[in-house]
């Protein structure tokens, strides 16, 4: 089984943009109802939500101008790191690209007759495929951490940045290291520990070098500071009479300490301890333990790689990646990346991260796998330096699209809106044939639909044939901004949100707007997306000019409001529409509880199951229709698990490219949920409703449908 899974993950992620819907359903089928990426993250999120709390937005803040100060001064840093390390008799150097880098490493061999190189903490040595070289000249290799010695022995890469082989079960990584002993190995993980301690000890005591990564490299002293739980880096430096530092150029900030003040923040975020095991601040020439009774000087180079990062660093567009410390937050949260894995979801660097830098350093024509993030958002929340990662790699999608052609599956999904549009001229007729199998399977060829996703019913009328404007302004006027699904599909829900906003003394107009445009925002057509937002922005800032705000039914049109548009756009006008946009509960909420219960009814004696959105984000972080039920007297069960898997049109397309992983996400969300006591599931957002009506038992139903049930009009 090990073998025939190491053979299949070999091929994956190496192959031609046609295998990556393939790869995917390969990937699925070994992971069904296992899920190891999904629960070795849940295990982490587990223990950082003790410890995440004790980092204040003060220290994040401070972490990130750390690295943003860092990247500008690079080359001011460059040379202090020279000076310092030339003063303890070390050398610098700095490689183009990864073939530069690797080859200085095989000269060193070469000129000291290295037969054996240990490593630690290596990721950036993995970007550069160091080992591939240095194997090919004889050398031998050994990883030291052992994830990164499990994949190396298992003829893989790396499917996490920080558990290499989370991918593998204990079954597997026995069976691996029993073909490589030659004897049985138990698939106990103490016993393999001893196992590896046994062959290590000797390896280290025999390496004629050692090659270890850096989590930082002081520009002040010279000194690099290794994070690890392990501390096998310690161990190769003891007896290694060369040490060779491999690290990318963005790793260097200036002093010790603003090295200390990100030291707050990595391990919570890495693994969710305040500190990890070992912590290392590594000094040139110390002397290394003695050999023949004698101790010597040890011999430092450090190796400083560009491989697109100069390059990087002068885009304004992803300047902003190189701030990333690599403490895998995004990987933990990403629902796709804990589905299918990082051999999948990419190439050697993984998950939502992993995009941006995959253009950087191997290009652009290596970042298909980017067609696997749903823009869901939740790595920008879970990234401590605030980087913007979903926008972030919606522009590696634009790129590559205008450079290799977008996938035809989502140049047809990008017009949901005029394809919903035409439905809608004949609801009752288009809700027909969409039940006929013949019509589904049509689609599902021509569009690119799965037929086995359920498409909502059309409503008799859409919303601007039932519905102008409300209420009076005796407390403000509104604009609300209702996207096409509740506009076309469930009319009824916008008119209920109007009629509330009537009782609390605020008149609510619809206005002319186009849908918010997610859809070609999450595949990279942001021409498009610019268009529309531009279009939007302008009829809502003349409305704010004259007094209104903005209130968005739906999650995403809120994100598309605040946080896309004004950086599609870069103007006053997309900022002030920003300010004065709202998600439909905020503004309930700013309202007052008390005023808002005043004219609804109560729901005592209702227990309900709450789903957070992913998009649904509230100026001061509360949870507030979780807040709007309660104040209504119902009992709400909740536990943030993630995304429900949907993310809208994403999670309708066929053939592996996002229906399956979709409904894998979306069961193990379920599954957890219906333990918990609710009633109902509810939640604001109507594609999570269509994901919950399709996978749960429970029924699912949007916070205005409770409403509307119980509360008086």
């Amino acid at each position: 089984m090990c073998s025939l899974i190491a053979l299949q993950i070999r091929e994956m992620g190496k192959n031609d943009k046609r295998a990556l819907p393939e790869d995917v359903l390969v990937k699925i089928s070994i992971f069904k109802d296992n899920w190891p990426m999904l629960r070795n993250n849940l295990r982490i999120r587990e223990r950082k939500e003790k410890v995440l709390h004790e980092i204040s937005d003060d220290i994040l803040r401070e972490a990130r101008k750390i690295k943003e100060e860092a990247v500008e001064k690079l080359e001011e840093n460059i040379e202090k790191l020279r000076r310092a390390l030339e003063s303890r008799g070390a050398e610098l150097k700095i490689a183009k690209d990864g073939l530069e880098a690797s080859r200085m490493v095989l000269k060193l061999c070469k000129e000291h007759n290295v037969k054996l190189v240990v490593k630690s903490k290596s990721l950036t040595t993995e970007e550069i495929e160091l080992n591939r070289l240095l194997e090919s000249e004889g050398v031998e290799v050994i990883e030291t951490d052992l994830g990164e010695r499990i994949v190396q022995l298992a003829g893989q890469r790396p499917s996490h940045i920080l558990g290499p082989a989370f991918h593998m079960t204990r079954n597997e990584v026995a069976e691996v290291f029993s073909r490589y002993y030659g004897r049985t190995v138990p698939p106990d993980p103490h016993q393999i520990v001893l196992e590896v301690r046994r062959e290590f000890r000797e390896k280290y005591q025999k390496a004629g070098m050692a090659v270890t990564g850096a989590n930082f490299i002081i520009a002040e002293n010279g000194a690099t500071v290794l994070v690890t739980n392990e501390g096998n880096d310690r161990l190769a430096l003891a007896f290694a009479p060369i040490h060779v530092v491999i690290a990318g150029v963005e790793k260097i900030v200036s002093s010790t300490t603003d090295v200390l003040k990100i030291l707050k923040i990595l391990p919570r975020n890495a693994t969710g301890q305040r500190l990890s095991s070992y912590v290392s601040f590594h000094i040139p020439m110390m002397n290394t333990y003695p050999r023949d009774d004698a101790a010597a000087p040890r011999k430092t180079i450090y190796i400083l790689i560009d491989n697109g990062r100069l390059q990087a660093r002068q885009d304004k567009e992803i300047k902003e990646i190189l701030y990333c410390i690599r403490c895998a937050s995004c990987l933990q949260v990403c629902p796709p990346y804990n589905i299918v894995g990082g051999h999948v979801f990419g190439y050697i660097y993984s998950g939502p991260m992993g995009i941006a830098w995959t253009m950087i350093a191997h290009g652009l024509d290596k970042t298909v796998f980017a067609q696997l993030c749903n823009t869901c958002g939740l790595c920008r929340e879970a990234c401590p330096l605030d980087i913007d990662l979903p926008y972030l790699n919606s522009i590696v999608k634009e790129r590559y699209g205008k450079k290799y052609g977008y996938p035809s599956i989502n140049k047809s999904l990008k017009k949901y809106e005029s394809l919903i549009t035409l439905a809608s001229r004949a609801p009752s007729l288009s809700s027909k044939l969409l039940n006929s199998s013949f019509v589904r399977k049509s689609i599902e060829k021509f569009i690119g639909i799965d037929s086995r996703r359920p498409l909502p019913r059309l409503a008799e009328k859409n919303l601007g044939e039932i519905f102008t404007e409300i209420g009076s302004a005796e407390k403000g006027s509104i604009a609300l901004f209702t996207e096409a699904l509740i506009y076309y599909v469930y009319p009824d829900w916008a008119i209920k949100a109007a009629k509330i906003l009537s009782a609390l003394g605020y008149r609510v107009i619809i206005p002319s707007l186009k849908s918010s445009g997610m859809p070609l925002i999450q595949y990279g057509f942001l021409d498009e997306a610019r268009e529309i937002a531009q279009y939007n922005v302008e009829n809502l800032y003349d409305l704010i000019d004259k007094g209104y705000k903005v209130v968005s039914l739906e999650p995403t049109a809120q994100e598309c409001l605040t946080n896309y548009y004004p950086k599609l756009l870069h103007g006053e006008k997309s900022r002030k529409v920003a300010e004065n946009s709202y998600g439909y509960f905020e503004f309930l909420k700013m309202i007052g509880w008390r005023e808002v219960t005043r004219v609804l009814k109560n729901l005592e004696g209702l227990y309900v199951t709450y789903h957070l959105p992913c998009h649904s984000k509230t100026r001061d972080g509360s949870i507030v229709v979780k807040e709007f039920l309660e104040a209504l007297g119902a009992k709400v069960y909740f536990k943030r698990i993630g995304c429900c898997g949907l993310a809208g049109t994403w999670g309708m397309k066929k053939d592996g490219h996002g229906y399956d992983i979709s409904v894998e996400i979306g069961r193990y969300l379920v599954g957890e949920y219906e333990k918990l006591g609710g009633e109902f599931i509810v939640t604001e957002c109507s594609a999570c409703l269509f994901q919950f009506q399709h996978l749960s038992t429970l029924p699912s139903r949007h916070p205005l449908q409770m409403i509307q049930l119980i509360s008086s009009e």
